[in-house]
């Protein structure tokens, strides 16, 4: 039975115990429960963690070496971003030294005037069906933050890997022009909130910084506990956020504070 089938019906019979026997009923449904789930699901983060891949390197690659590639989206992505501004910069996919890496062709644009970059991408998995080829659009801003916005679903696992700094939204079945007036809207917030600045990367540079957010995630996914990790990854499977701030909030908060005082 698949992880999410599980939850549904440990939900369902949580609550027939609940209203049948009360809270000791409740209680003793719990127990049960967690003693299925918790042996499995407490080796799952060491397994996540081995899969992420290390070494990660980008190099280039064409779309007619991916025989599943939607091509009709990918013409039609090009086609919406370029008349949004961007410029096509390169076709690449992933490699790494160790870790599990899915197939993906990914196709690089940057925006020149709004310092932003454009990610088309598809994935691959092995044994099952191309995942749908989405966009997202990235900006690099100073003391490291970072904000992505997407038209993807929102994703346990992504939702897992998420860090202080980095800040994030997900929007399906959004067109790219509505896109980039969301990511301009929410890079805004960064820049008058916490007096960040957007950094104009070249492509290169760009890409330099994957394999450094390949090492962050995976020691960001190391210090969680085991329980925390758990209790996420469920919490995130019954309903996965659509977005993620990190320390946006505290940060602008404690700076609106320090402004009053000095007026």
């Amino acid at each position: 039975m698949l992880l999410p089938e599980f939850l549904l019906y440990a939900c369902i019979g949580l609550l027939i115990a609940t209203f049948g026997f009360g809270w000791k009923g409740f209680a003793i449904a719990s127990l049960l429960i967690l003693s299925m789930v918790a042996p499995p699901l407490m080796g799952l983060k060491s397994k996540v963690v081995e899969g992420l891949p290390g070494g990660v390197r980008l190099p280039p690659t064409h779309p007619e070496d991916f025989a599943r590639l939607d091509t009709d989206a990918l013409a039609q992505y090009t086609r919406d971003l370029e008349g949004l501004g961007f410029v096509v910069l390169n076709d690449f996919t992933m490699e790494g030294e160790t870790g599990n890496i899915t197939p993906v062709f990914a196709r690089l644009f940057h925006h020149p005037h709004l310092h932003c970059f454009a990610e088309v991408t598809q994935f691959f998995p092995l044994g099952s069906e191309p995942k749908p080829l989405r966009c997202s659009i990235i900006s690099h801003l100073d003391r490291t933050w970072k904000i992505g916005t997407t038209d993807r679903e929102p994703d346990a696992f992504v939702a897992l890997m998420r860090r202080p700094r980095k800040v994030g939204s997900c929007h399906p079945k959004t067109e790219p022009a509505e896109l980039l007036k969301i990511h301009q809207e929410r890079r805004q917030y960064l820049i008058e909130d916490l007096g960040l600045a957007v950094l104009h990367l070249s492509g290169a540079e760009y890409q330099a910084t994957v394999p450094e957010d390949m090492d962050e995630i995976k020691v960001t996914l190391q210090r969680k506990g085991n329980f925390t990790f758990v209790f996420e990854l469920v919490r995130f499977m019954l309903k996965p956020p659509v977005e993620w701030w990190g320390d946006y909030s505290t940060l602008a908060r404690s700076r609106r504070r320090s402004q009053q005082n000095v007026t």
